[in-house]
């Protein structure tokens, strides 16, 4: 392979394909990084899924004033279509990509690629882990797309990954998190009303201000009962740094089929267990 090439990442705002929010290209020339860009890209109506945002860290109020994707598109054409683009899950990137293009009806280029998903059968989390990468913000494209060069020179120097580093979950860079059981999943019976009590709440993602035991057997006090997985009876979501998407998508569906789960980020989570408290 050359070891001159570009990686190419993107971030979605919903479901939608044609919805990039966030793309980003890292150019590698004689194996190293020369050159990074990342835009925040409007999409269409602006519009943002919750899980998408919850995900990605973007929504409508970062990008009201951000570039419609044909602007950027001209700025990076020239990147991806004369070199070999390197991308994680290529089918999903080139796919987005292609809709996209279709959607402002704009010409849909060759694209040679190369998917290190194919390659090696990991998720980006797992693949980073295994050849001992530190990812700085997943689901960010720069970040992500620095991650993949970095893991793609690495191959190319003939190391293998370390499959023992690997998490059995994929998609979730923070598996080593503390798991709750014993009486905290347990209600109590008495306890002031305040927001918690009488609630049914799951956590999920990591706490930057606290431990997930220690949160869970705070508001386990006031009254929460605390369960381990999502279901039609879920009151609440704690979502820390790193929520898996897969819970992110199952609130979404129960949501849509008449449940009210409410999804506090830990900023919230914090105002409303200070509040309830003080009680």
């Amino acid at each position: 392979m050359t070891e001159d090439f570009v990686v190419l990442d993107i971030e979605t705002a919903s479901n939608k394909k044609a919805s990039i929010c966030q793309i980003a290209i890292v150019q590698v020339s004689n194996r190293k990084i020369i050159d990074e860009q990342c835009y925040l890209i409007q999409p269409p109506g602006n519009e943002y899924s919750q899980w998408h945002s919850m995900i990605n860290h973007i929504d409508a109020i970062k990008t009201k004033d951000a570039p419609l994707f044909p602007v950027i598109w001209n700025l990076i054409k020239d990147a991806l279509t004369s070199q070999i683009v390197v991308i994680h899950n290529a089918a999903f990137d080139i796919g987005v990509l292609s809709s996209t293009l279709d959607y402002y009806g704009l010409e849909i280029p060759d694209i040679q690629t190369l998917c290190t998903y194919k390659m090696t059968g990991l998720s980006l989390a797992n693949l980073a882990a295994s050849l001992d990468i530190k990812m700085q913000q997943y689901h960010n494209a720069l970040s992500d797309a620095r991650t993949v060069a970095n893991a793609l020179l690495v191959l190319l120097e003939g190391r293998k990954p370390d499959f023992s580093k690997v998490t059995k979950e994929k998609e979730n860079i923070f598996e080593g998190h503390e798991k709750l059981s014993g009486n905290i999943l347990r209600p109590i019976d008495e306890c002031k009303i305040n927001f918690f009590s009488g609630k049914k709440v799951v956590f999920t993602g990591v706490l930057s201000s606290m431990s997930r035991p220690e949160a869970a057997q705070r508001i386990h006090k006031l009254g929460a009962d605390i369960d381990s997985s999502i279901t039609p009876r879920t009151n609440i979501v704690i979502l820390g740094d790193g929520a898996g998407p897969k819970k992110l998508k199952l609130i979404e569906k129960l949501n849509n089929s008449g449940c009210s789960i409410q999804l506090l980020n830990e900023k919230k989570f914090l105002d409303a267990l200070i509040s309830a408290e003080s009680i």
